[in-house]
């Protein structure tokens, strides 16, 4: 194997690796994320949604949609753990 070949053959190698710790990275998280109650209310008052976990009382998310909210608070929970 030539060197160029060889060298080349190692950045792949480690692209294969990154990527696939990345995919771990992630699939490891949407576990975690889960395992976890949310609860979506509207707000009166601040007129957005509010996102809670319960399992972790001091976090709370808010969107324009329940969707929002709720992508939110996973975020949220997310750079918590």
């Amino acid at each position: 194997m030539g060197e160029h070949t060889y060298g080349f053959v190692r950045r792949l190698i480690s692209l294969f690796l990154i990527i696939n710790s990345y995919k771990l990275s992630i699939m490891e998280t949407n576990k975690l994320i889960e395992k976890y109650t949310y609860r979506v209310e509207w707000s009166e008052e601040d007129k957005l949604y509010v996102a809670r976990c319960p399992e972790f009382p001091s976090l709370a998310a808010h969107g324009s949609t329940v969707e929002d909210a709720l992508k939110e608070i996973e975020k949220v929970v997310d750079i918590d753990l």
